[in-house]
């Protein structure tokens, strides 16, 4: 597990979660670039399905299970979870959220899997096969785009892979 440098209740949640799950590490520092935090858990891991979840995410008890499933195919590198605001009228920054998640993941996702394939594992819950990931780690965390590292490090992550 990796917290990169979260001041809310990460680290706690994340210390207590360490004592439900056998063998796990807990990497923890103000690491203020998520590539770097991603990368971080992929170079550590010593499982070949590593899952990445936005500290905000909370899953369903489900979830794992339903997300690892894909990797029985080994031509499967990255699985992507559908995700669901749960404050969708709270403000209009969630109602935003919640229209930007609808096409992303109901209407977008739905598309791309058609074609059995992801362009990009969203940040909030994706999982990733490590032996995919590790080859094009390096190239991924040097990545520029117009001077800087500015795409959303899954966008990225997804496109390096490609």
């Amino acid at each position: 597990m990796v917290n990169d440098g979260s001041t809310d209740r990460t680290l706690l949640v994340l210390r207590e979660l360490q004592n439900f799950i056998r063998r796990s590490e807990l990497l923890t520092g103000p690491i203020k670039v998520k590539r770097w935090a991603m990368a971080a858990g992929f170079k550590v891991s010593r499982s070949e399905i590593v899952v990445q979840l936005d500290s905000d995410s909370q899953v369903d008890a489900g979830t794992f299970r339903e997300l690892i499933w894909p990797f029985r195919n080994p031509k499967v590198a990255a699985v992507c979870a559908h995700g669901v605001p749960k404050n969708p009228d709270q403000n209009l920054v969630t109602r935003m959220q919640t229209a930007y998640y609808f096409m992303s993941f109901q209407i977008l996702k739905a598309a791309e899997s058609a074609f059995d394939t992801v362009f990009c594992c969203s940040g909030c819950c994706s999982a990733y096969r490590r032996s995919s990931v590790m080859p094009i780690l390096y190239d991924w965390l040097a990545k520029i785009f117009l001077g800087s590292q500015s795409l959303g490090e899954t966008t990225e992550l997804s496109l390096v892979g490609s």
